[in-house]
């Protein structure tokens, strides 16, 4: 399921709540917020061994602390959620650093499974912030109302937290909808929030009118000056590209 941008409707230019007079409509006891995580969207599936996949390609020997959490009675059981790196600035085993959260956990997710693993053992394992459930114990839940899907999320991950306390599943809170929530995620270094209908079902693939997103952003024109090639089985395909901006002064 992915979210409807309202980036359009937003005047970052302006100052306090009028910034957010376009989505005031959002701003009821129908919707909630969550914080937006910048990392790597993920689906844990729970069996006799747990699968960490990004869409049809299987992570889990990248994450053996995920793997690793079988619990038979929850088998069938689809959470989806964000995976997040432990830090933003992390050493890969190639011996690159990274510079945000996103690059970090999108390296940890790409990686070789050894090389993910060598860099969880040196600067901590990786986190899975669960926002909803797919299925539960094979019986699939995206019919339900949010609201519902909600309160079973909520007892998976307290189950999986008791059984597995090092397993690395949490939950992402929940927040009423209001303009305070979006400076509040802010303010937290989020990259804004997701705004969610607590009646809506579950759309798998579809842009929803369930859910919206809400992202501070900025943006500035460049051009490409230069690439680095894929390394770590990436070989044969470009691993980074260089982007020149122009300043104020028409320097490169």
């Amino acid at each position: 399921m992915k979210a409807r941008d309202l980036r359009s409707r937003i005047d970052w230019t302006a100052t306090g709540e009028a910034r957010f007079a376009g989505i005031s409509e959002f701003f009821t006891p129908e919707w909630v917020m969550e914080p937006k995580y910048d990392g790597c969207r993920l689906r844990l599936e729970f069996g006799r061994t747990s699968n960490v996949a990004s869409s049809s390609v299987n992570r889990s020997d990248n994450f053996p602390h995920l793997r690793d959490a079988v619990d038979p009675e929850m088998a069938g059981t689809v959470l989806d959620g964000e995976l997040l790196a432990p830090n933003a600035i992390i050493q890969t085993h190639t011996g690159t650093w990274t510079d945000s959260l996103l690059n970090a956990s999108v390296a940890l997710t790409n990686s070789r499974p050894e090389g993910s693993v060598l860099t969880q053992e040196r600067f901590g394992p990786a986190e899975f912030h669960a926002f909803d459930v797919l299925a539960c114990r094979g019986e699939s839940t995206l019919d339900l109302p949010l609201s519902i899907r909600r309160q079973i999320l909520e007892v998976v991950a307290g189950r999986l937290r008791d059984r597995f306390p090092k397993c690395g599943v949490t939950l992402v809170p929940q927040f009423c909808s209001s303009p305070s929530s979006i400076d509040r995620a802010l303010a937290s270094d989020h990259e804004g929030v997701m705004i969610k209908r607590l009646s809506g079902p579950y759309e798998p693939g579809k842009r929803s009118i369930h859910w919206f997103k809400a992202k501070a952003f900025s943006s500035a024109d460049g051009f490409i000056c230069g690439f680095a090639p894929g390394m770590s089985g990436n070989e044969g395909m470009v691993g980074s590209i260089e982007v020149a901006v122009m300043s104020t002064d028409g320097a490169v």
